[in-house]
């Protein structure tokens, strides 16, 4: 009698359900929307709404040119490069994700007119206060 209902008791707890799981979140969905805002601010000519995306000591790396650093560098370079009327698309190949940390990659063309400069690019993301911002933009 004492092993049946010990059985029972058992057979009890392996019926009983587990909470559901938290639901998943996307990252690469959170890091994709976080591209399509970059673009849509380029688009816009936002200069400090690009700018705002990027970490305080962030790198930029603009095609055959040096790294610049920081927020100041980087907003006289999209200002100087959105002024001339330049159109920008990406064609997102990959993103990595490792906690609070992102890595894409992809192809971009820039078009100046009758000019296209096209190359790959490397965006390492860094979540800050739960928000996906770019920390290094290297285009090649």
């Amino acid at each position: 009698m004492k092993i049946a209902l010990a059985l029972s008791l058992l057979l009890l707890a392996g019926c009983a359900t587990a909470p559901p799981p938290p639901p998943r979140v996307n990252l690469d969905a959170e890091i994709i929307a976080r591209g399509d805002e970059f673009l849509r601010r380029w688009a816009a000519k936002d200069v400090d709404g690009i700018v705002a995306m990027f970490t305080d000591d962030a790198q930029l790396t603009p095609p055959e040119s040096q790294t610049i650093t920081g927020r100041a560098a980087i907003r006289k370079q999209f200002a100087a490069t959105i002024a001339m009327n330049t159109q920008n698309r990406v064609t997102r190949e990959s993103i990595r994700m490792n906690g609070d940390q992102a890595t894409e990659r992809g192809r971009y063309e820039i078009r100046l007119g009758a000019f296209a400069f096209r190359g790959a690019y490397t965006i390492d993301w860094r979540r800050v206060d739960s928000v996906w911002m770019i920390a290094k933009y290297v285009a090649e």
